[in-house]
């Protein structure tokens, strides 16, 4: 209920795997160590802390100090110069003594009169004070006013080179004028002479905005990254010192504190999780659509993404110290091993680029990390001895050296003697523990995802397997079937590019079923009389195909793993049994053919349905050969008629082929015609060595005579 369920919604299990795989990889990326985070800029150490290795890094808080220095440089700002308004604020304030003059002289004007035009006065308005001043002053003394205010404005303008912006104007106004009036004037004087030259100076210097925020910006990006070198053992920050910002980056920088994530941090880490899960949903989806319908897998492949991305977040200091030690080939065999090579290298890949983001300086990491696992997982074609993942351990050690060298080569400070001892003996030990470590994940997760692997077929194909020496001992005839199936269906396999140890391991225990009544079966038999005479068609049905069901059973009582066991139930598919099922329609006008059905289902692999065909062509070979109705090849110029009913190895094989294409056996495997042409060429190769013509040797005429 629960496959048929997922079959259909499979495009679900798929999604479900995603989302599954992003929240786990974001709580990864987003978990912080509960080490050093008491210290904090601005606040005491609580201790000392060095640097545990040798760092560069380009750091934030210098390079933005140098562009910052470099924007506000005084050379980057732009002006706009007026050199025309001080010339008509001069004149403007030549207009304003005409007027004054014209006011001062007119004999109609009382005083009050004339102080009401002078405070109104609509270029330059003055106070009842200074009106009062202007009015009682004598015209030497006007005049001296009017001398005193034209020098100080000409002489202001002349040592500010005639440029005025608004801050020089405003310092001009505190800073210049109250300490350069007129001695020789009054007070009240001086403050006219004050007034009347802050009215009259005005602005011609103005900031261009858009200029200078280019030139800004231009200075910013000319300056380049400021890098930061940091000595192994270096002091970093003493205790009870307070720390400064730029302490706290090469902390973390150098992974000692993993600061506070913002929004941006947030999304930045949840959006590498969805490309990693994206990318492996895709990956899946496209090459391996298969595994959609099995949770098992998806739960393997869950668990190989995600431990080698958890020990490289938890411990990337260590694997920053020494990145030849990061084995990331320990999940990436067991992959390769368990699947296929190329959910290997996707997964590897994936792996790898996340590791390159976890920390200052972990591109190394990634690559290497990378390289042994690429190593091993062409390393290891066949994973059916321990053999193989040894030797992929060699060629991971070889990898991970000879990348490793690479890098520090190309490195300007070079590589050392010691460095290269140390980069052979970590690339070595990575080597076997991956061969061990890789073995065992092998092993366990293959139970796990319920994937049968080659040394478990081994072991199952081993004679003294308890349900083979049962099979042998209790239906001997049924043994020796299946042996021969087992030649037939692994010669076939291995031509297709099937799974022949599959193939061969599952044939051996496909008629398992028949051991609880074996003599109910013709291979069985020999000279006892047939049980089936003295039964109808339908129960003689009914109890051939319960060999699939009860065959299944006993399978699954003695543990035997689920791949073999879809051998069991599908090596018959839906088939008619074809004997009774015509005995019943001797006997009765309506039968219904669903009672002399195989239980199903259909062979969904290639290696089922190959045992399907190699089951069928198997025995109707030899029951042609025991008949004596079995011929050797003809060829087309043969006038030679063979008897009525005999048929050749390569017709019968033709026959017992087309007849289940025909019946819609094979419609749910993955067999191409080209596969199906290629099978039957193998079956007929196979069975001509073993039902081949016999020589027969003449009668000994005499006796050899002693010399």
């Amino acid at each position: 209920m629960l496959r048929s369920l997922i079959e259909h919604h499979h495009h679900w299990v798929l999604v479900l795997f995603g989302i599954g795989l992003t929240v786990i990889l974001t709580v990864i990326f987003t978990w912080r160590s509960a080490v050093n985070q008491d210290i904090m800029v601005g606040r005491p150490s609580p201790r000392t802390i060095n640097a545990d290795r040798d760092l560069t890094f380009e750091s934030q808080l210098l390079t933005e100090a140098k562009r910052r220095e470099a924007a506000n440089d005084p050379r980057n700002l732009v002006y706009n110069e007026d050199t025309q308004i001080h010339g008509q604020q001069r004149e403007q304030l030549q207009a304003t003594f005409s007027v004054i003059n014209s006011i001062r002289d007119n004999p109609s004007l009382n005083l009050d009169q004339q102080r009401g035009q002078l405070t109104e006065l609509p270029s330059l308005p003055l106070s009842d004070t200074l009106a009062i001043t202007i009015l009682e002053a004598d015209d030497d003394t006007w005049q001296r006013i009017k001398d005193q205010t034209n020098a100080l404005y000409d002489r202001t303008l002349r040592e500010n080179n005639y440029s005025l912006d608004q801050t020089t104007l405003a310092d001009i106004k505190i800073r210049y004028l109250p300490y350069n009036l007129p001695s020789s004037l009054q007070q009240d004087q001086r403050a006219v002479v004050l007034y009347l030259v802050e009215q009259t100076l005005h602005v011609n210097r103005t900031l261009n905005q858009e200029e200078t925020e280019r030139r800004q910006q231009t200075a910013r990006n000319a300056v380049q990254s400021v890098s930061k070198d940091v000595v192994n053992g270096e002091n970093i920050v003493r205790q009870g010192d307070t720390v400064s910002a730029e302490q706290y980056e090469i902390l973390v920088k150098m992974g000692l504190i993993t600061p506070e994530l913002g929004l941006d941090g947030f999304m930045g880490r949840l959006l590498l999780a969805l490309l990693v899960a994206l990318g492996l949903g895709m990956a899946l989806y496209i090459d391996q659509h298969n595994l959609l319908t099995w949770p098992r897998a998806l739960l393997v492949i869950l668990i190989l993404t995600v431990i080698p991305i958890l020990f490289g977040r938890v411990f990337i200091n260590t694997w920053l110290n020494f990145p030849e030690t990061f084995a990331l080939a320990i999940v990436a065999i067991p992959l390769a091993a368990l699947f296929n090579t190329n959910l290997a290298l996707i997964v590897s890949a994936l792996v790898s680029i996340v590791l390159m983001f976890l920390g200052e300086g972990a591109l190394q990491v990634g690559m290497i990390s990378f390289a042994g696992a690429l190593c091993g997982i062409y390393a290891i074609r066949r994973a059916d001895r321990a053999m193989a993942f040894m030797m992929a351990g060699v060629w991971i050690a070889l990898g991970v050296f000879a990348t490793a060298m690479v890098w520090r080569l190309i490195q300007p400070q070079g590589v050392t003697w010691q460095q290269t001892m140390f980069t052979l003996i970590f690339s070595v030990l990575n080597g076997g523990i991956t061969a061990m470590m890789s073995l065992t994940l092998h092993n366990v997760l293959g139970r796990v995802a319920g994937i049968v692997t080659p040394m478990q077929l081994l072991e199952l194909a081993h004679p003294n397997q308890p349900l083979l020496r049962r099979l042998m001992q209790e239906a001997p005839g049924t043994y020796h079937h299946s042996v021969v199936v087992s030649n037939l269906a692994e010669q076939a396999a291995e031509r297709i590019g099937a799974d022949t140890l599959l193939t061969r391991v599952g044939a051996y225990y496909h008629d398992i079923g028949k051991m609880l009544r074996p003599f109910f079966f013709t291979d069985n038999q020999y000279d006892r009389s047939n049980v089936h005479d003295n039964l109808d068609p339908q129960t003689s049905a009914k109890l051939i195909a319960d060999h699939v069901i009860e065959g299944a059973k006993i399978a699954r009582q003695h543990k035997i793993p689920e791949q073999i066991v879809n051998f069991i139930v599908e090596h018959h598919g839906t088939d008619v049994i074809r004997y009774f099922y015509q005995q019943a329609l001797q006997a009765e006008d309506s039968v219904d053919i669903n009672n002399y059905r195989y239980p199903g289902p259909k062979p969904q692999s290639k290696e089922t349905a190959i045992l399907m065909l190699a089951d069928g062509v198997e025995a109707t070979v030899r029951s042609k050969e025991q008949s004596g109705m079995l011929v050797a090849e003809r060829h087309e110029d043969d006038d030679h008629q063979a008897p009525k009913g005999c048929q050749s190895i390569a017709q019968v094989v033709n026959q017992s082929i087309d007849m289940r294409i025909a019946s819609g056996q094979l419609d749910q495997s993955p067999l191409t015609q080209h596969d199906l042409n290629t099978i039957r060429q193998s079956f007929v190769k196979t069975l001509q060595g073993i039902y081949h013509p016999r020589v027969e040797y003449p009668k000994l005429i005499r006796e050899a005579q002693p010399k």
